[in-house]
């Protein structure tokens, strides 16, 4: 506190007691040298924070005109007396709190954003923080899920406690397509959130696979198909993520249409020893019909046999 003579140059000396009873500090109890007119100092009185002290204050041979402010009460001969009842209220820590995620949940960090040294605390957990310094605390919860958590200062909750905070740190995306050339569906499964996903691969309503996907990445995995199958793959995950069915059709051998052929004509040679020939037939369509060569001689030769036995007779 500042203790003043206020009197003109040359006035008389006032000298000034502080004293305050003992409390939450002990007892004080000072006196100033003498104040010339125009003279004053500071005098430092023991306070913890929070604590109300009262302070008396005397100056003896005053000239009556001091810089004062409180109670005066009546002295004896030239004293002059004041009271003061002071409370410190110095320490005015502050925080902000946020939460990212953590492989076990959230992790809520408090950053001391005041003036003063506090004592804060998340969920119970405490820490004295300086001015600028940080206490990070994880706390439990499921993807998906929202939890509040308690900040306190010195015991007192800080404004906006309790904060709510949700769980948002996987983030699976899903697709499907078929890979002839592989030999069946592939299913990319990716997580777009930073911390690493459990997802569960089912096939027409049977779980067939779990793959561990880490935050950032995207993992590929091929299941076979037979021709023409169709299948119905559905992928599940924290957080109630589903991707729904993904539908993926096997369909990869390709018949195309058969030849079209015209009636008449010679017979064409396709391969050696094999002869096609023309058929009309009725309809828009028609078919090739292949005799083999060595058949047809075959069959001409008995036909010559044949009529030489009836020439005979």
């Amino acid at each position: 506190m500042w203790l003043a003579n206020d009197g003109p140059t040359g006035a008389p000396a006032v000298v000034f007691t502080v004293t305050a009873d003992a409390g939450t500090s002990p007892a004080f109890d000072q006196t100033t040298p003498p104040l010339a007119g125009g003279e004053g100092m500071t005098v430092e009185v023991p306070f913890a924070e929070g604590e109300t002290r009262t302070i008396t204050v005397v100056a003896r041979d005053a000239s009556g005109d001091l810089t004062a402010t409180g109670d005066k009460k009546p002295g004896h001969g030239h004293d002059e007396v004041w009271h003061f009842t002071l409370t410190r209220d110095c320490e005015q820590p502050d925080a902000s709190v946020s939460a990212g995620c953590s492989p076990a949940g959230l992790a809520v960090t408090v950053t001391n954003t005041g003036g003063d040294t506090g004592s804060f605390a998340v969920d119970g957990t405490s820490a004295d923080l300086a001015p600028g310094q940080q206490l990070v605390v994880d706390v439990p919860v499921a993807e998906g899920a929202t939890v509040e958590v308690v900040v306190t200062v010195d015991g007192h909750p800080v404004d906006g406690s309790p904060f709510t905070f949700t769980r948002e740190c996987e983030q699976p995306v899903v697709s499907a397509a078929r890979d002839c050339e592989a030999g069946g569906a592939i299913l990319n499964l990716g997580n777009d959130g930073p911390e690493e996903t459990l997802l569960v691969v089912a096939k027409n309503g049977t779980p067939i696979d779990e793959v561990t996907v880490p935050g950032g990445d995207t993992i590929t995995r091929l299941y076979p198909l037979s021709e023409d199958e169709t299948a119905a793959f559905r992928v599940t995950g924290p957080g109630g993520f589903d991707s729904g069915d993904l539908v993926v059709v096997f369909d990869c051998i390709q018949i195309g249409p058969p030849a079209v052929v015209t009636a008449g004509g010679p017979p064409t040679v396709v391969a050696a020893g094999v002869t096609t020939r023309r058929l009309a037939l009725t309809g828009s369509e028609s078919t090739v019909l292949a005799i083999p060569g060595t058949l047809m001689v075959l069959l001409g030769g008995l036909a010559l046999v044949a009529s030489r036995r009836r020439t005979v007779r």
